[in-house]
């Protein structure tokens, strides 16, 4: 029962991989046009020229070469989605990460279960052992890159909520409790989150990486 539950599982967590990275192909990960609402662009910091498109910028905002456009807080180009990670698709980004993290635990698993009923002589002999071992060091390369990637996301968010936390302290000053700072910084780390992934409501918040919610 156990093996058939995990097959069920890898396979679930593998849709929703197929799904998010289907997704994130098509998402608008935050072009700025050329002609960018005035009431947008007065909320922007750091107002740069870009010189391969000629568009008004803010700070974060960088141009893609294969995209040939100016992406709101671009990340880098995807070459498995074929599309740039930025603003508005960040949080895809992190769903089909966060799935295919799942989807190698789930064949660490599955894998590790196959090594150990492969181990008798006669799998040995038919070279099944051999093709699971394999299969278990794609799992685990799969498992350490999505493990990397995701941490990397990690620090993406960690970086804006510095970011936050030194504008408001630049607006509000500097805060001597330690107390009322760590409620800053809990805030900055919130704010950082939302606007990768929109304001959650409700059930949102508990499927926060379900690649079928649209969260922005």
């Amino acid at each position: 029962f156990l093996y058939w539950l995990l097959n069920l599982a890898f396979c679930i967590s593998l849709s929703c991989s197929v799904i998010s990275q289907y997704r994130l192909h098509l998402s608008e990960p935050g072009y700025i046009l050329p002609d960018v609402e005035a009431a947008d662009a007065e909320n922007w910091v750091g107002v740069t020229e870009c010189q391969f498109c000629n568009v008004q910028r803010p700070r974060g905002a960088h141009h893609c070469r294969y995209c040939n456009a100016c992406v709101l807080r671009r990340e880098h180009h995807c070459p498995w989605v074929n599309n740039c990670v930025g603003l508005k698709n960040q949080w895809l980004f992190i769903s089909f990460l966060a799935f295919n993290l799942i989807t190698a635990v789930g064949s660490l698993f599955v894998t590790t279960l196959h090594i150990i009923l492969y181990s008798c002589p006669k799998c040995q002999q038919h070279h099944l052992w051999n093709k699971a071992l394999f299969t278990l060091f794609l799992a685990l390369l799969i498992f350490f890159s999505m493990v990397g990637l995701l941490l990397q996301q990690v620090n993406h968010l960690s970086r804006r909520g510095k970011e936050i936390l030194d504008k408001c302290e630049e607006e509000w000053g500097p805060v001597e409790n330690d107390g009322d700072r760590l409620v800053r910084e809990v805030g900055a780390w919130a704010k950082s989150i939302n606007e990768a992934f929109g304001k959650q409501q409700g059930v949102s918040k508990v499927l926060i990486i379900n690649p079928f919610w649209t969260h922005r």
